[in-house]
């Protein structure tokens, strides 16, 4: 799946939703942002956040977020908020994925999402965030530690968008491809999944732009 230039969120799950997605890339446009707040992934449980069956149980795997921001410094529309925003209550799990560029990285938000994460019901493994200001949030008064918790599932943390990808902020012609060296290169683990082709790379991407040929970046500009 290939998205550009939303508004709203790009990977919204709730309701009991509890499918499994692979290969999909987002990029977003910094002046481009919904007045309710614009997120990479938003999932929750419901509205209520309750403990209503089914759970929104959602699996991703070898997901690309690039927001807004290039570098910690781009100015944005302020309705830009997290590149992975997990809350009331879901059991939402990422791996093998780079979210970056956002004001917020992963924020696990309340007391349910906290608990279901320490009991591995939530989970995010394998991944990198970068290149956001604020990388790993909890709730306000949050004993949560996140940071722990992102360690020792084998995550990476970067303050640097510059060592991921050829060109993925440009929005007329994106390059979405690791670059030479790039840490999207390896690092991803299917241990204990299901469901999922194993790959070698985190994030969307390894060395086959599977854009090429269908996708058109400027349509507006192009006589069909």
């Amino acid at each position: 799946r290939l998205t550009l230039k939303g508004q709203d969120d790009d990977f919204d799950t709730d309701n009991g939703y509890v499918g499994r997605v692979q290969f999909a890339v987002a990029q977003r446009e910094a002046n481009i942002a919904d007045a309710s707040g614009s997120n990479g992934f938003e999932s929750d449980n419901d509205a209520a956040g309750s403990a209503n069956t089914p759970f929104t149980a959602v699996k991703f795997s070898n997901v690309s977020i690039y927001g807004p921001k290039s570098d910690t410094t781009t100015v944005v529309n302020s309705n830009f908020k997290r590149a992975a925003h997990i809350r009331r209550n879901s059991q939402c799990s990422i791996y093998n994925s780079v979210i970056a560029g956002f004001p917020v990285g992963l924020y696990v938000d309340g007391t349910t999402c906290e608990s279901n994460a320490t009991n591995n019901l939530l989970q995010f493994k394998n991944s990198i965030v970068s290149g956001c200001n604020a990388p790993l949030v909890v709730a306000s008064g949050s004993t949560f530690d996140i940071t722990a918790w992102f360690n020792s599932n084998n995550n990476t943390l970067q303050y640097d968008n510059s060592n991921l990808a050829n060109a993925p902020f440009n929005t007329a012609s994106p390059n979405f491809l690791p670059k030479t060296g790039s840490p999207l290169l390896s690092g991803a683990d299917f241990t204990g999944l299901s469901g999922f082709d194993v790959v070698s790379f985190r994030g969307a991407f390894g060395n086959t732009d599977w854009t090429s040929g269908w996708v058109n970046y400027d349509p507006q500009n192009t006589d069909y």
